[in-house]
């Protein structure tokens, strides 16, 4: 067997490193962002096919456990606009994602409120009494306690 020296090595190495990289597909922005929208819809659809059912009926802790997973956390009622603001544009970007019936929104978000901001919220119940309260009434009451 013939002997190589190190720079026939470092010569073969250098060929054998542009060959991968020019085959590797992750460098291509291309398929990188086909892989991020695959990826994105998977989680969508695997929140959204995956969650038990009882009864026909989807629980609220899973569907809360499902907002979890896709990063959302509690909210103690900081008084700042800003956090509100972004907090409210993250909950309804996830829950649309996760395809969340309308019905279960507000039951699941108040799941997720604490301290503070679930005291705010019996509050907005006990005021509202024999109403059906919607998304739309919760993002409403919310932006103008947190957002304005």
């Amino acid at each position: 067997m013939p002997e190589v020296s190190d720079r026939q090595r470092g010569d073969h190495v250098a060929q054998l490193v542009v060959l991968a990289a020019a085959s590797n597909p992750f460098s291509d922005p291309t398929f990188m962002d086909h892989i991020v929208r695959v990826v994105a819809a998977g989680m969508a659809a695997r929140a959204s096919s995956t969650t038990p059912r009882s009864g026909g009926v989807v629980t609220i802790v899973q569907w809360v456990k499902g907002i979890q997973e896709m990063g959302y956390m509690t909210y103690h009622g900081e008084e700042d606009a800003e956090v509100a603001g972004h907090l409210l544009r993250k909950v309804e970007r996830v829950i649309n994602q996760i395809h969340m019936p309308e019905e279960l929104r507000v039951d699941c978000m108040t799941q997720l409120l604490v301290e503070s901001a679930h005291s705010w919220w019996e509050t907005i119940k006990e005021r509202r009494s024999g109403e059906v309260l919607g998304w739309r009434d919760f993002r409403e009451e919310f932006k103008e306690r947190y957002y304005y």
